[in-house]
């Protein structure tokens, strides 16, 4: 529950809170910020210092922990778009970005504005990124390089 609110025409004002998205009887993902901004017209809330769980559609696969600075989430279409400090963690990959998106309908995470992903001593970089929400298969775009032994 939020700590505080404060209201104005058009925006709701949460000092703290969680958004729960839940499909088909199961929880999707859940986001936690500290400040959050909802504009009731456009249906998107913005949200500052964020956190986040998505979890996979095999209940068993684990889970996927988001974090960045801000976010703007679409209320209709799912879609999230994680700004500043973006980092990506899952199946023992952690995936660092300037920008990434959750598209709500395909159920996959984008990067772009140079990506740095690490699993193990693997390091991938390029200037963006698709990937599953296990963050097991990738496609790396754009001066894509490999290094094994990059720790």
């Amino acid at each position: 529950m939020p700590q505080s609110q404060s209201a104005s025409a058009d925006n709701l004002i949460f000092s703290s809170g969680t958004i729960i998205e839940h499909q088909d009887g199961r929880q999707v993902w859940e986001l936690h910020a500290q400040s959050i901004e909802t504009n009731l017209s456009t249906r998107k809330a913005r949200l500052f210092e964020v956190s986040g769980i998505f979890y996979n559609e095999n209940e068993n696969s684990g889970k996927v922990v988001i974090a960045a600075e801000t976010a703007i989430l679409d209320t209709d279409t799912k879609n999230i778009e994680l700004n500043d400090n973006v980092k990506i963690t899952g199946h023992g990959a952690t995936l660092d970005a300037p920008h990434a998106r959750w598209d709500g309908s395909n159920r996959r995470f984008s990067a772009f504005g140079g990506i740095n992903m690490q699993r193990e001593d693997i390091v991938i970089t390029g200037e963006s990124i698709e990937a599953s929400p296990d963050l097991e298969e990738v496609v790396v775009k754009g001066r894509a390089k490999i290094v094994k032994g990059g720790n």
